[in-house]
C-alpha cells in the first residue's frame, strides 16, 4: 500500500476572500457527469476548493461525488438530503457526479472556505403542537385524623392525569402549634421521618417542577400532628 504525504487545502485562508461556484446537473437523460473546475480556477473565479454544498433534497436516490485526483475522496449524499461537506483536496478539482438517472436536477455550490460538516434530511420531522391535559380537578384536600398514622389521600386511579399536593406553610392553615412536614407514599403506608416517604416541607408542593410523570397508585399521607391540613387536587 502506497504511503506518502500530500498537501491539502484544509484551513487555508483564501486571499481573494470568500467565493462560491454554483453548478447544476440535470440527470434526466444521463446518470453521470464528469467535470473539471480547472478553467474557473485558472481564470481566478475561485482559487481553491475547501468545501461543497449539495442540494439533493429533490432526488430520492443517493448522489456520489468522486474526486479523480489527489486522495480521491468520495462524497455520498443520501437521497432527499442536503448539506455542506468538507473537501480533502489540493490543486485543480476534477470529479464525477453520479446518481440514478431520472427527471431531477441537483444543485452544487463549490466553496473556497472551510466549512463544518452539516446535513439536513433525509428524515422529515413533523412537529405537532403539544397541548397540556385538559379536564376538571377533584378536591382531595383533608386533615390528619390521627397524628403519625398513615391515611389515604387518593385511591388508585388508572385514568389519573395529574395530582398536586401542598403542605400549607402557616400554623393556622395546618391547625397545629408549629408548622411541620407532610409525608406521602404510594400504595404502602406513609411514615413520618421513616425514610420511605416523600417529605413536603411547610409551604412546599408535590410534585417538584422537574417531575414529568404521574403515578396511578393509591396515595397515602402522614403528618406528626392530628388535624394537620393538606391541600390536594386530582385530575
Amino acid at each position: 500500500m502506497a504511503r506518502s504525504a500530500f498537501k491539502t487545502a484544509m484551513n487555508y485562508t483564501p486571499k481573494q476572500g470568500q467565493r462560491s461556484l454554483p453548478i447544476s446537473y440535470n440527470f434526466t437523460n444521463q446518470a453521470l457527469f464528469a467535470d473539471d473546475l480547472g478553467p474557473e480556477m485558472q481564470a481566478g473565479e475561485i482559487d481553491i476548493i475547501q468545501s461543497v454544498y449539495v442540494d439533493n433534497s429533490k432526488n430520492p436516490n443517493a448522489l456520489t461525488i468522486q474526486f479523480l485526483y489527489g486522495p480521491q475522496q468520495p462524497l455520498v449524499i443520501p437521497g432527499l438530503a442536503q448539506g455542506v461537506y468538507p473537501v480533502i483536496h489540493a490543486g485543480v478539482v476534477r470529479y464525477t457526479a453520479s446518481t440514478t438517472q431520472g427527471a431531477v436536477t441537483v444543485n452544487i455550490v463549490w466553496l473556497n472556505t472551510q466549512a463544518t460538516f452539516t446535513q439536513w434530511g433525509p428524515v422529515t420531522l413533523n412537529v405537532a403542537n403539544v397541548n397540556p391535559a385538559q379536564g376538571s380537578f377533584t378536591d382531595r384536600s383533608g386533615a390528619m385524623a390521627a397524628g403519625g398514622v398513615s391515611q389515604q389521600l387518593a385511591a388508585a386511579n388508572a385514568a389519573r392525569k395529574s395530582i398536586y399536593i401542598e403542605n400549607p406553610a402557616t400554623a393556622a392553615g395546618q391547625n397545629i402549634v408549629a408548622a411541620e412536614s407532610l409525608f406521602i407514599n404510594f400504595t404502602a403506608a406513609a411514615t413520618v421521618n421513616g425514610g420511605n416517604s416523600f417529605e413536603i416541607t411547610p409551604g412546599g408542593y408535590w410534585p417538584p417542577s422537574s417531575y414529568n410523570t404521574v403515578t396511578i397508585e393509591q396515595i397515602n399521607v402522614n403528618a406528626a400532628t392530628i388535624g394537620h391540613r393538606y391541600i390536594a387536587k386530582e385530575m
